[in-house]
């Protein structure tokens, strides 16, 4: 199904706002008078219809292992009308439990603002325990597709075109059966077939469900380290409608971990697609693609194993990005509450944990964070940082007075000097306390800001409508691949000139935890009136390069 592109109108000739949320910084060009206090994050959860959507976690009263974990969401353009729809994950019954009825939900967008639950009519409701969801359109039909991760084999969901999905996993073989988080699409092998990463848990059998207990006679959820660690799978998209585990040929077998994040990224720049996993409580891993179907584990010589004092850290979500605009792919990773969430900076093919120099590391030290993007949220050429935090004790606070189960969310500001400041109050975004999950980042409404959407352990998501500097210039790509690459751009990078800054932007659609994101490179100009020059490596390669090209829009760009 084709997409219809949709083109906002250009602002021109109006006064500009610094940042939101707090006072222009170094290097932007920014002023320096404060935000008007209207520049925020506004909840439009109820008021769009995403509020009927409520997750459960199965409900058992057991505690069973998985029912810690939440659930991932994904905003994703099922339809191809141009805008971004909602897709969510829930818990559900386990092992016979009659909990509340779970089911993943999809949310189709009006256009107004406001969505229609359309779940039954495309087939997608799912009664599993789902706990990740990776979209990608794996056969290149111009329709973005569905890859759960649930408990029990995975399900594959082929789109349609005609706004229904088909559960094609048994014929496609990607009904992985272990404990799965995340799972990502990626080329590793650059023959323009999008190809899949699961990230698998622990060994866990439910009918060996492990006691754990702070209080006599009192179940408390267990942690990883009681089970044993769990291998990865690699899919290799074989172009037929069918997948082949090269988990063993390609290397991904000779590591278990308990995976929780999985991201493709070109880390060293060699026009190869790696991963990057979080894994929780056993070292990270980064695999490094060989060229040749084969990837080996160099988390540790880059840097990205272990925390800065040598330690193990319990990874969840994860993300990359050029925070420093140095060409780089930097990545920040969610950890355990007392560990802080670490800001690996690439320094040319090795890491360096710069969270406590920015003066993130302190701020986040506290509480437990999963889902997590690098966005420009005010617009201004710099990436910021969000956090989606939840504890996954909920007695911890019976016997802790500094940490809680429900937490806020965390925005961190970039001022472009090295330094990244908090704002979450500020912004709207530290307003009440949730036991957040998955989280993703996407346009929703077609309006040049990055909207957040978040899942949560019981109840309703959180939809945070972007409202901050509205009249920033920004530019968008609608990527448009050659034959013979894949149809989405995953892989493409691109490099955008303006106001003094050379930004990159990579295309993927999964990170954070659990979840999807919005694939279409934006990007924030600030007071720029104009964009020297935008740069796109396409997946294959080849470069295209456009001059001074029209502001504040979604552009089309054709390889």
């Amino acid at each position: 199904m084709k997409r219809r592109l949709l083109v906002a109108a250009a602002i021109g000739g109006v006064a500009l706002a610094p940042g939101c949320g707090n006072s222009g910084r170094a290097g932007s060009g920014a002023g320096p008078a404060p935000s008007p206090p209207q520049n925020r994050f506004v909840d439009r959860t109820e008021a769009s219809g995403l509020g009927a959507f409520q997750r459960v976690d199965g409900g058992s009263g057991r505690k069973f292992f998985p029912e810690q974990m939440g659930s991932g969401v994904a905003l994703l353009d099922y339809d191809g009308d141009g805008w971004l729809d909602v897709y969510f994950c829930s818990g559900a019954a386990l092992l016979g439990y009659k909990g509340p009825a779970g089911s993943n939900r999809l949310f189709r967008t009006r256009g107004n603002g406001t969505f229609e639950d359309v779940t039954t009519r495309a087939g997608v409701a799912s009664g599993r325990y789902c706990t990740g969801v990776a979209t990608g359109d794996f056969d290149n039909d111009g329709d973005v597709d569905l890859y759960l991760c649930v408990f029990g084999p995975n399900q594959l969901y082929r789109n349609n075109g005609d706004g229904t999905f088909t559960d094609i996993t048994p014929t496609a073989g990607v009904g992985d059966p272990r404990l799965s988080a995340s799972a990502a699409w990626g080329d590793y092998d650059g023959d323009g077939k999008l190809d899949l990463y699961v990230a698998n848990y622990v060994k866990y059998d439910i009918r060996r469900d492990r006691w754990c207990s702070k209080f006599p006679g009192q179940k408390s959820f267990c942690g990883p380290n009681l089970y044993d660690a769990e291998e990865d799978t690699l899919y290799h998209n074989n172009g037929d409608g069918t997948f082949t585990d090269v988990s063993v040929k390609a290397g991904v077998r000779s590591r278990r971990a308990n995976g929780l994040g999985v991201i493709w990224l070109d880390y060293d720049a060699d026009g190869r697609q790696d991963l990057f996993v979080a894994n929780d409580q056993t070292p990270n891993l980064l695999w490094r693609n060989n060229g040749d179907g084969t990837f080996r584990d160099i988390a540790l010589d880059a840097g990205v194993a272990f925390g800065e004092e040598g330690n193990a850290r319990a990874g969840m979500g994860v993300d990359a990005g050029d925070y420093n605009n140095d060409g780089r792919e930097d990545l920040v990773v969610t950890n355990f509450s007392e560990e802080s969430n670490a800001l690996y900076q690439n320094e040319g093919g090795t890491f360096r944990d710069v969270a406590m120099a920015t003066g993130m590391g302190p701020g986040t030290l506290m509480f437990l964070g999963f889902g997590t993007g690098f966005l420009d949220y005010d617009r201004d050429g710099w990436l910021d940082l969000f956090f989606a935090n939840g504890h996954v004790l909920d007695d911890i606070e019976t016997y802790s007075d500094s940490v809680t189960w429900a937490q806020p969310s965390q925005l961190f500001r970039n001022r472009g000097d090295g330094a990244l400041e908090d704002v979450s109050a500020s912004t709207a975004v530290a307003e009440g306390r949730r036991v957040a999950r998955g989280a993703a980042f996407g346009d929703v409404d077609n309006d040049g800001r990055t909207d957040v959407v978040v899942s949560t352990m019981r109840g309703a998501p959180w939809y945070l409508h972007n409202e901050c500097a509205p009249s920033a210039h920004w530019l968008g790509l609608d990527l448009r691949p050659a034959a013979g690459s894949n149809v989405q751009a995953i892989g493409a990078t691109v490099r955008l000139s303006a106001g003094g800054l050379r930004q990159r932007r990579d295309v993927r659609a999964n990170a954070s935890y659990g979840s999807s994101n919005d694939t279409r490179p934006l990007f924030g100009l600030g007071t720029a009136r104009r964009v020297d020059e935008v740069e796109i490596r396409w997946p294959g390669g080849k470069v295209t390069k456009i001059k001074e090209p029209l502001l504040d829009r979604y552009l089309r760009v054709e390889e």
